[in-house]
């Protein structure tokens, strides 16, 4: 989890001393002005959603520009939340509140011979004073602020530890047991109860801050989604949908259910609907879907438990589901389903 008042420290050492170089101890309180501007606009505004980009304005003085380069004035960027903005303008007045516009973005360069300049571009970010470009160095997670709320980037990071820890040999406790054999070959019935249990658990344990992680929330008049994360301390949410794939078995040993690829693409048009649905619901706030698929095929497994190879055991463990729609490359807010192949044991 990354911790943004860590950024204004390494700021200290770094970027105010560059800045005040060049535009004196007045660069510097506009430089923090920047700064914090930045860190409050992003607990309503996900950045890199804005597709054409953002720019902070911190005059040295707020006479030295002929007229706000914006055209409202605010005292909180709460209206922004959810919105759709192409780009944005903001401007740090020296009364309270800023000026915002959402029209196209000024050239830095020429703003920055009076004014500490921050700009986010397609995930680059920097400062400029005196016409000189101070880049702030890449996030881990895509394309991201330093200054941005880490809620997504720190549920990525741990679906990703779930994923490679816990889920793949399932070695997590609860999940262990949707298993109706030794071999991992077929699961109980009704899977899915101990699926979500399981990732409810893993992440009410591994997220930090202030988040709450609650199974089964609804999000419309049809059934409930399986997993809700709300963050508290800004308008962050997540939904998260799970679907298992393979082949189920009763307790006296009869086949069950099963399911092919075709269940995940159904739950993508389904999480899409959720989205849709919370979008109306919660229009101040910015919601990621995400699908968690449990991948539990095994290619040979018919109707016996007839000794099967290594091979057919793991023939979908790279098997990519062909989704259509693609809502994880059309939608802002659908993050690219993951699939965690739970892998068998070759007895």
């Amino acid at each position: 989890m990354v911790d943004r008042d860590l950024l204004f420290k390494i700021a200290g050492d770094f970027f105010v001393l560059q800045v005040s170089k060049e535009l004196g101890d007045k660069g510097a309180e506009a430089l923090r002005a920047a700064m914090e501007t930045a860190k409050r606009l992003y607990e309503y505004v996900d950045p890199a959603s804005v597709s054409s980009g953002i720019i902070i304005i911190a005059p040295l003085a707020e006479s030295v520009l002929p007229a706000p380069m914006a055209s409202r004035n605010v005292i909180s960027f709460e209206n922004l939340g959810g919105r759709d903005i192409d780009s944005l303008v903001v401007q740090v007045l020296s009364s309270l509140g800023w000026a915002i516009s959402e029209d196209k973005l000024p050239d830095p360069i020429p703003l920055s011979r009076s004014a500490v300049v921050y700009q986010f571009l397609a995930g680059r970010e920097a400062f400029y004073a005196n016409e000189k470009e101070f880049r702030v160095p890449s996030r881990e997670y895509g394309e991201q602020s330093w200054f941005a709320v880490t809620a997504f980037d720190d549920l990525q990071s741990a679906l990703d530890h779930y994923d490679s820890k816990m889920a793949r040999r399932s070695s997590c406790p609860i999940l262990c047991k949707i298993w109706h054999d030794a071999g991992r070959r077929y699961l109980r019935r009704r899977p899915e109860l101990r699926m979500r249990r399981s990732l409810t658990h893993f992440l009410k344990c591994h997220l930090r801050g202030s988040v709450e992680v609650r199974p089964e929330q609804v999000m419309d008049e049809s059934r409930p989604v399986d997993v809700k994360v709300t963050w508290f301390n800004c308008n962050r949410l997540g939904v998260i949908e799970i679907k298992w794939l393979g082949q189920s078995k009763k307790y006296n040993g009869a086949l069950g259910t099963a399911y092919s690829e075709t269940r995940a693409i159904e739950g993508a048009r389904q999480l899409a609907d959720y989205l849709d649905a919370n979008r109306v619901q919660a229009p101040t706030h910015i919601t990621h879907g995400y699908l968690v698929i449990f991948d539990a095929r095994r290619r040979g497994n018919v109707t016996t438990d007839a000794a099967v190879s290594r091979d057919d055991l793991f023939y979908y463990e790279k098997a990519d589901i062909k989704f259509s729609p693609k809502y994880h490359e059309e939608r802002s807010d659908f993050e690219c389903p993951r699939r965690i192949f739970l892998e068998p044991v070759h007895l």
